[in-house]
């Protein structure tokens, strides 16, 4: 492509994503996270939760758990039990921790997966939907791990959620929109059978026309006081979706002057994209009633930016402790254990952590605590993780989150 027509799109990319993100610009918030950048802050975990718990998965070789790359979309929480996926397997335990049953197989056979890309629950029916992409199947299992169904799907999607505990939702990402009309969220019944489309990307469309863009591989759906929410990398709109007739702007997240150049997506600028850590990202975040925790890449640094909705205050979470190691987390000042920083949704005020019992003894045994004395606390805790070892399955630490000052 010439440099005069990369340019052209690449300015065409920019005034579409702007017009985008200037409609309705009363009726949802902004927050302008690039103030935090410059800050060091240390917050004690008392700051936003009221107190902690631990659930101590069961380790034998019919659960063994392996590596958790995304632990906000690949643990969730029923009510009487949770699932947990490394992607080659899902497992169910109690809140004890205590295994129940793995649901469904890898393989090529009928009711087996390739791989688990996705995976969400139908909680009132108590179902697990499993996204295989490699089959294009979305494959349907009861709790107690009895294969019901499976339903093509004919496009490819990159996330997977349900609305109203009744219909499915996709999330596809940019670069394969075309195969859904250039919409973002594709509702269908449990049957597959499409019932609508929101989130119309009509400038991908006409670039697309012109250039390619590269794919997107990282969004996330969660719920928000029960509203289905929805966000993509790159495009720092958060959505609330109510019902399967509609979609609102609820937040604009601005990274500031520095954040990534929206004509780096084209696929024509890959090359360029060397240059990419250079620039302002945001990669995840976690919403809960009262607080946003923002996990954003800035000049090649890692930042853990925390917001309060009710005092408007923003942090940059970070501390160095007595052994010179650096934290982007909440210092543990309820239990002397490790620092904290949210990874998933347990319920609204409830937020989870992966640690290991290796981890937490290894800092109960070297002593890293603060002054205060909370030795009731860190007996019960060590006692919890005293025969912990390095292959044990994970630990869930949750927060209970304060909701009002």
């Amino acid at each position: 492509m010439s440099h005069r027509k990369y340019l052209i799109i690449a300015i065409l990319l920019s005034t579409f994503s702007c017009k985008e993100n200037d409609l309705d610009k009363n009726n949802y918030k902004s927050i302008d996270i690039s103030k935090a950048y410059v800050r060091d802050d240390k917050i004690p975990l008392s700051y936003i939760a009221d107190s902690i718990s631990y659930v101590c998965l069961q380790t034998d070789s019919n659960c063994f758990i392996g590596n958790i790359r995304k632990p906000e979309k690949y643990i969730q929480f029923a009510e009487d039990r949770l699932f947990i996926s490394d992607r080659n397997k899902l497992l169910s335990f109690k809140f004890n921790g205590k295994f129940i049953t793995k649901i469904g197989a890898q393989g090529k056979g009928n009711g087996e997966f390739s791989r688990i890309d996705n995976f969400t629950l139908l909680k009132k029916q108590r179902l697990v939907l499993i996204y295989s992409a490699a089959q294009q199947s979305l494959l349907f299992y009861s709790f107690d791990n009895k294969f019901i169904k499976s339903v093509k799907i004919d496009f490819w999607p990159l996330q997977l959620s349900v609305l109203q505990d009744k219909y499915i939702v996709f999330g596809s990402g940019k670069g394969r929109r075309n195969l859904t009309n250039y919409f973002t969220l594709s509702v269908l019944d449990t049957q597959g059978k499409q019932l609508n489309q929101l989130v119309y990307r009509e400038w991908e469309k006409y670039i697309e026309k012109n250039d390619k863009l590269g794919l997107g591989n990282i969004a996330q759906f969660y719920n928000f006081s029960d509203t289905l929410s929805y966000w993509e990398y790159q495009y720092n709109m958060i959505w609330r979706i109510p019902n399967q007739k509609n979609a609102f702007r609820a937040y604009y997240i601005e990274l500031g002057e520095n954040k990534f150049p929206i004509e780096y997506i084209l696929e024509s600028a890959k090359k360029k994209r060397k240059e990419s850590d250079n620039f302002a990202h945001l990669w995840r975040f976690i919403e809960t009633n009262r607080y946003f925790f923002f996990r954003v890449g800035y000049n090649k640094r890692l930042k853990h930016i925390f917001y309060d909705k009710q005092t408007k205050d923003l942090y940059n979470i970070h501390y160095e402790n007595e052994d010179n190691d650096h934290h982007f987390a909440f210092f543990n000042d309820i239990d002397g254990g490790l620092a904290f920083w949210p990874q998933g949704y347990v319920g609204m005020n409830k937020v989870f952590s992966i640690v290991y019992g290796f981890e937490i003894k290894r800092k109960l045994l070297n002593n890293d605590i603060n002054s205060f004395n909370q030795s009731d606390q860190k007996n019960k805790l060590f006692q919890m993780v005293e025969n912990s070892n390095i292959m044990d399955n994970p630990i869930l630490m949750i927060a209970y989150l304060r909701d009002q000052k």
